[in-house]
């Protein structure tokens, strides 16, 4: 499932604390009552139609909340550090640099991409109660026409709510880290060598690039105790700083 698309856009946090302006537009309060927006009435709902709108709310607002865990920290640490190791070796190809300076900057960006991947299995993996990923296909919340292919239980239930907001919520991220599979290792000449190169492997990203493969459903969801531990761990209280925060203070800093 690609992009959840504008509505989440829209309706969804932002970490960098943007917001959209008050409407601060006068209201007439001589207009009466009944008639001050101008529109029509409200349809009424009917019992699946606001079963519908209840699951998307609800699932809206866990994706803010998940802004908190540990799980969230460490998939936004993940990302952050591809994003600057590949603004990185983009600086270095523009500058035409060559040889093993460019090489061991892709190397970097491809450990970074596979322990993102990796924390993307271990956020979804901690928001799956119940194993119910087995058995529920996470939709796109923003396509109202997608919500046909669930029941009305299903749409009720808690831990689909769950595990459909983790999808979601790393979704509305994934974007520039699916496109640097398909854009980058498939056609960059140095990057797609470095990643088929055993030495870099071996050197540099062979390690999360296993973590990744562990991970994944046909090798049945192996983590990292370690990892596990982490993300399985309280929400962090207001006020105290996560990791990827202490990354972009180290970075701007430096």
């Amino acid at each position: 499932m690609l992009g959840v698309g504008a509505f989440v856009a829209d309706v969804a946090f932002d970490l960098f604390g943007r917001r959209k302006g008050a409407n601060t537009t006068a209201v007439n309060t001589d207009t009466p009552r009944s008639n001050r927006t101008g529109l029509p009435p409200r349809e009424a709902r009917s019992p699946r139609q606001q079963a519908e709108d209840d699951f998307q709310g609800a699932v809206v607002t866990m994706m803010k909340q998940m802004e908190d865990s540990r799980a969230w920290d460490l998939y936004w640490l993940s990302f952050l550090e591809f994003d600057a190791a590949y603004d990185k070796a983009i600086e270095l190809k523009k500058a035409d640099s060559t040889g093993e300076e460019l090489e061991a900057a892709w190397a970097e960006t491809i450990r970074c991409y596979y322990k993102t991947r990796y924390a993307s299995e271990l956020f979804k993996h901690r928001y799956d109660r119940n194993e119910i990923s087995l058995d529920f296909f996470p939709i796109n919340i923003s396509d109202r026409g997608q919500y046909a292919d669930l029941t009305t239980e299903q749409l009720q239930s808690a831990d689909i709510r769950t595990y459909q907001a983790a999808h979601a919520k790393i979704d509305t991220k994934s974007a520039k880290v699916n496109k640097f599979q398909t854009d980058v290792l498939k056609y960059d000449l140095t990057a797609s060598n470095v990643a088929q190169n055993s030495e870099w492997e071996a050197k540099v990203f062979g390690e999360y690039k296993n973590k990744w493969k562990a991970a994944s459903v046909a090798s049945g969801k192996q983590f990292d105790p370690d990892d596990l531990e982490f993300v399985n761990g309280p929400d962090y209280k207001a006020g105290e700083k996560k990791r990827w925060e202490a990354f972009l203070d180290a970075k701007e800093g430096g």
